[in-house]
């Protein structure tokens, strides 16, 4: 209720909000049908297929020229989508996509560094390939009409899903930021996400789908490619496919011959992780 509370308070008034229900276990009818305002459709699907799915429907029904995200646990400040498509359409017209920046909020915390903050804007691909995020879907405006020639979210991606569609769409258009903090991200205990995602085989999967497609941006960096192969590496070693880890290890020792933690790595892929 607190998200689309914040998507209905929007000083920017001309919008319609689409809340997709992607096989909640918790049934949202009753919460919406509370809320009097015909810019509210519902839609519910009884399959949870991920929230790339989710996203992807959601545009599908949408009727707008411009498409806005809004995870469920997020909040927009009131004047987010005014800031933005006023910063927006005053860009030259290959500015398909813009982004703000966001504050993290712990319920049990408080306010909590912001551990992915990027500020970049013009060309970002470079910069893309070395993990930097483009703020969170929940920051981003873009064309519809731009979202439909990337062909959406990969579907089959489930971890760093964003990520691979923001590497696609930077390839597209120019990316514009508006250095404002105009989102609410709201975490809950999530300081353990990082060792949560040690344990998860679907990580390293999507890492090899990640890489498999954008190779030749990850080879035009060094230092991006060896981070991206790291990262492989080590993911796998955590789910025990030790002869994966050994394997993009090693390309990492390929890659930077002179350093030794890159040898000391690739020994310690012979061993399972603790």
């Amino acid at each position: 209720m607190r998200a689309m509370g914040s998507v209905l308070s929007q000083s920017y008034g001309d919008l319609e909000l689409l809340v997709v229900d992607e096989g909640s276990s918790v049934d949202l009818r009753p919460w919406v049908g509370r809320i009097d305002d015909p810019r509210v459709k519902y839609h519910h699907r009884d399959e949870n297929r991920g929230v790339s799915a989710a996203r992807n429907h959601g545009v599908e029904l949408a009727k707008g020229e411009f498409i806005a995200f809004l995870d469920s646990d997020d909040e927009w400040l009131p004047e987010k989508l005014e800031r933005q498509m006023t910063e927006l359409l005053s860009r030259p017209a290959d500015f398909g996509f813009i982004y703000c920046l966001k504050m993290i909020w712990d319920d049990e915390k408080g306010e909590q560094e912001d551990y992915n903050r990027f500020e970049g804007e013009g060309d970002v691909t470079r910069h893309l390939a070395r993990y930097s995020l483009l703020g969170t879907p929940s920051t981003w405006i873009m064309r519809r009409q731009l979202f439909e020639q990337l062909g959406g979210f990969d579907e089959s991606i489930t971890y760093g899903e964003d990520w691979e569609f923001t590497i696609r769409l930077s390839q597209r258009t120019r990316v514009a930021c508006l250095k404002e903090r105009l989102v609410v991200l709201h975490e809950h205990g999530q300081g353990q996400l990082s060792r949560d995602l040690d344990h998860k085989t679907y990580v390293a999967p999507s890492l090899i789908a990640i890489y498999g497609r954008h190779k030749g941006i990850f080879e035009a960096d060094e230092k991006a490619h060896a981070a991206m192969l790291k990262n492989i590496s080590y993911y796998l070693r955590r789910i025990g496919d030790l002869k994966g880890a050994r394997r993009y290890a090693w390309m990492v020792v390929r890659l930077e011959p002179l350093r030794l933690s890159s040898y000391k790595y690739y020994a310690r892929c012979f061993l399972p992780a603790k």
